[in-house]
């Protein structure tokens, strides 16, 4: 369903967006005319140029702004940040998470904290900091995949 609320020039802030899902909603987006945050601990040079190309060709801008979501004032900080950049966060996206492709068994405690810090903690500390932010009307999408 399209939201007739997202036209070009609004502000999507989209944790997660350096790979996967994340970077196909930034690319798309930014095909729509946005203004697109990516929050993530990294993205490759050859997405930061795909993210130029497009933003490029359709009046948008991008920032990337390095994020670890288990940190919350980090995510907090970095949230403020990019308001200040871009204004209000029309539609704000949570699609960090990892995966543990391995047997209950075989999977340490080490790494299913990992994945409950980023993905369920990460959750939180992202909408945490976001909806205090955010104007009537604006949206918040909590994915993973």
């Amino acid at each position: 369903m399209k939201n007739p609320r997202l036209k070009s020039g609004y502000h999507i802030v989209i944790s997660g967006g350096g790979s996967g899902l994340g970077f196909g909603l930034a690319s798309r987006y930014l095909k729509r005319g946005m203004l697109v945050t990516v929050l993530d601990l990294a993205i490759n040079d050859e997405r930061k140029d795909i993210l130029d190309v497009l933003a490029s060709q359709h009046s948008a801008k991008w920032q990337f702004l390095k994020t670890d979501v288990t940190q919350a004032e980090r995510v907090k900080a970095n949230v403020e940040q990019a308001i200040t950049a871009f204004g209000s966060i029309a539609l704000a996206i949570n699609s960090a998470g990892v995966i543990v492709n391995k047997l209950l068994g075989e999977t340490s405690p080490e790494d299913f904290k990992r994945v409950i810090d980023i993905n369920l903690n990460g959750s939180f500390n992202f909408a945490h900091a976001v909806l205090p932010t955010m104007e009537k009307g604006a949206r918040l999408a909590l994915i993973s995949s």
